[in-house]
């Protein structure tokens, strides 16, 4: 059985190309692991990053919420005080008006 020249040479020159592309496809996927690895390592660190910044996000919510409930229990304390001293004025200045009631009362009295 006599193969044709033409034919051995069309077929080397596919096992040539066949060679050469595997060689190529091993050295990429040799690459794209490397980049993996990278791009892993990179992924982790920046989760650890957002777990930080995900805790000091709820340190200073906690701290705001903290904050917030002080200042609301100085407000409510502002604002009993602020009503008691209204209270207390209201009260004086009812004594005061009934004195001045009187007070014009007698002055009418005393130009009769």
């Amino acid at each position: 059985m006599n193969v044709p020249q033409w034919w051995l040479v069309l077929s080397g020159v596919f096992f040539g190309a066949f060679i050469l592309l595997l060689v190529a496809l091993v050295v990429m996927c040799v690459m794209l692991m490397t980049t993996l690895r990278e791009t892993t390592q990179q992924v982790r660190r920046l989760a650890d990053r957002a777990d930080e910044i995900g805790q000091r996000v709820e340190s200073l919510a906690s701290g705001v919420q903290t904050t917030q409930r002080a200042l609301s229990g100085h407000a409510q304390n502002v604002a009993g005080s602020v009503e008691a001293i209204a209270r207390g004025i209201a009260q004086k200045a009812d004594i005061i008006a009934t004195g001045f009631m009187i007070f014009q009362t007698i002055q009418r009295l005393r130009k009769r």
